[in-house]
């Protein structure tokens, strides 16, 4: 029988959006026999996020019947992991998960026939990562490129490739980890002067895709941190309310500082090429203003009413500085690993570190289709009730379009998600303060 949470109507319609089943969690042991230890788990957690290549899972266990000495864990099983969920209106989806242990610890013996442990696991191309490195010549565009690797090396179908990238390099990659080598070349894979990001979605999976296309994307879902709830308890539209409202927001990582941002190369930066096989260096300088970066929302991170020595912040190009070899003739006609930095790793580091002007986690009920590097909007209202407001009620320094950068899945007792959000814009100007007004 399926472990069903205490929020299922009936074992089958949902009347909460934080309900959740956890189906199966069955671990395969070293000598091939297959144990369902789904009531041991006592709660658990997911994490992913666009900067990792694999989801993590922590399962806090609850031992009663020494299953550590029996099924004689060594920290390499199996876990095929299986979670569903209904809508209210009885719709069921599923979401079934290939994970491998990694970890087994925090053990401890709580009384004389119980004990309590902690089980970490990852991903597949995680596991497989840390046995391979590679070392060959390679010849492609980085999409091209890094599918393969995926294929061959980490023996894992990714969920989307973006291969906009359009750029034919060629090398030999140095001795290193396949998830090592999918970074490093992302480090020069750009798509209309903006990054890359390779990461896997509990709901997806391993997803390549640039930042222009995630900020880009329609909007998900827009949620609301309302102080009322103006609807009825059980009925589908407290359902759908409840569904989309902010349990919780904390600000607890915001860190919005341009003191920082500026030195990192947000607003203003200087690239130095040198080409070994012309003999030529040039230098090239990068400012937000001088540039059409796109943006989540409207208005630009910084204020540009803010001068140091008569000078705007987007003025100072020395204030990051890159240096890159070219050696345009390495390979002939076909670019070198370089080679793709030359008129964008300016822009696309500004893309990256813009990302970070404003930073917000929030708490909802689960939901089993939103992922890392979908776009959202927040709408955070002020004291007021929901029935008296206008758009004149909406905060608008909190509010606005963020992208998702990572989610913690909590089961427990409810399904729900932490999402941490950034963006790189504001709704309003910077500019122009409203004091005294709504």
């Amino acid at each position: 029988m399926a472990r069903v949470n205490t929020k299922f109507a009936n074992g089958s319609d949902a009347i909460v959006p934080g309900s959740y089943e956890l189906v199966t969690c069955k671990i395969t042991c070293n000598d091939g026999q297959v144990f369902d230890i789904r009531e041991l788990i006592a709660k658990f957690v997911i994490d992913e996020s666009i900067h990792s290549a694999s989801i993590a899972a922590t399962f806090n266990i609850l031992d009663a019947n020494a299953y550590l000495e029996k099924l004689k864990m060594s920290g390499n099983e199996r876990l095929d992991l299986r979670i569903a969920r209904r809508d209210i209106n009885g719709e069921r989806y599923t979401i079934d998960k290939e994970l491998y242990i990694s970890k087994i610890g925090m053990y401890a013996k709580t009384s004389p026939g119980n004990s309590t442990y902690v089980i970490t696991a990852l991903s597949k191309q995680a596991y497989l990562n840390s046995l391979l490195t590679v070392s060959e010549a390679f010849s492609g565009s980085v999409g091209v490129l890094v599918e393969k690797l995926c294929k061959d090396k980490l023996q894992i179908d990714p969920f989307l490739i973006n291969k906009d990238t359009k750029d034919i390099i060629k090398g030999v990659y140095p001795r290193m980890r396949p998830l090592a080598l999918i970074h490093w070349l992302l480090r020069r894979a750009y798509d209309n002067e903006t990054p890359y990001y390779f990461y896997e979605s509990f709901c997806h999976g391993v997803t390549l895709d640039s930042y222009e296309n995630m900020s880009n994307a329609d909007v998900y879902e827009t949620y609301n941190h309302t102080p009322f709830s103006d609807t009825i308890v059980g009925s589908v539209d407290n359902y759908e309310q409840q569904r989309t409202r902010v349990i919780h927001l904390s600000t607890d990582k915001m860190d919005i500082s341009q003191y920082s941002s500026a030195q990192k190369g947000a607003y203003s930066s200087t690239l130095h090429t040198i080409d070994i096989a012309n003999k030529t260096y040039k230098k090239s300088k990068y400012t937000y203003s001088s540039k059409k970066i796109g943006k989540l929302n409207n208005n630009q991170p910084f204020s540009s009413n803010i001068k140091f020595n008569d000078r705007s912040i987007d003025s100072y190009t020395e204030a990051k500085n890159h240096y890159i070899s070219l050696n345009s003739k390495a390979f002939g006609n076909i670019s070198n690993y370089n080679t793709p930095a030359d008129n964008s790793i300016c822009m696309a580091n500004a893309y990256r570190e813009n990302l970070n002007a404003f930073i917000l986690d929030i708490r909802i009920n689960g939901d089993l289709e939103i992922a890392s590097g979908k776009k959202v909007r927040l709408a955070v209202r002020k004291g007021v009730n929901v029935s008296e407001s206008d758009e004149s009620t909406f905060d608008k320094f909190l509010s606005g379009n963020f992208l998702v950068d990572s989610i913690r899945h909590s089961f427990d007792t409810e399904y729900t998600q932490t999402l941490t959000l950034k963006r790189d814009s504001y709704i309003e100007s910077l500019d122009q303060l409203q004091i005294g007004g709504a």
